[in-house]
């Protein structure tokens, strides 16, 4: 005696694994396409040129607890750096996981045609590449899978067992 319906229950199973994977591909190239949109912007970042900076004063700190439990100090302070030849000295506050002192030297991205509009923050050019290498993975990763759940019927099969699981 031969069992009949294990077979269209595998066919079911996988075309509902293809549906899902056609939802996960859209929605992986939606967030693949607000990362890219996100570090297109970011790369027009006018900070792109960083340079050292000496604290000449330290004028105010306050402690402060990270959400981690490090205490992180938010610190007012003069300093002075040097752009092709021109030296500037500004005060501005920023937030350090550590006491400044005078004498301390850190890094600050600034805007190479306002040398004193000047932000303590990550590179905007290395931030940009990581949100749009980030995208292209998502989004590749998005529609190579539902590439393969439509051309393997055991791919298919497992994603919609995966799929009717995630949904109990």
């Amino acid at each position: 005696m031969t069992p009949t319906g294990g077979g269209d229950l595998l066919e079911i199973t996988g075309d509902y694994g293809k549906v899902n994977s056609i939802y996960g591909a859209i929605i992986s190239i939606i967030i693949a396409l607000l990362l890219l949109i996100i570090g297109w912007i970011k790369l027009e970042d006018k900070h792109t040129s960083q340079t050292m900076v000496t604290v000449v004063k330290v004028l105010s700190t306050k402690p402060t607890a990270a959400k981690n439990g490090q205490t992180t100090y938010t610190t007012e302070s003069s300093f002075v750096y040097t752009v092709e030849g021109t030296r500037y000295q500004l005060t501005k506050t920023y937030t350090f996981p550590n006491q400044l002192k005078a004498g301390d030297v850190f890094s600050i991205q600034y805007n190479p045609s306002t040398p004193t509009d000047v932000s303590y923050e990550f590179s905007p050019k290395r931030v940009a590449l990581i949100l749009m290498g980030a995208g292209l993975m998502i989004g590749t990763a998005g529609v190579a899978l539902s590439y393969l759940t439509f051309h393997s019927k055991t791919f298919a099969t497992a994603a919609g067992v995966s799929g009717i699981l995630a949904r109990v």
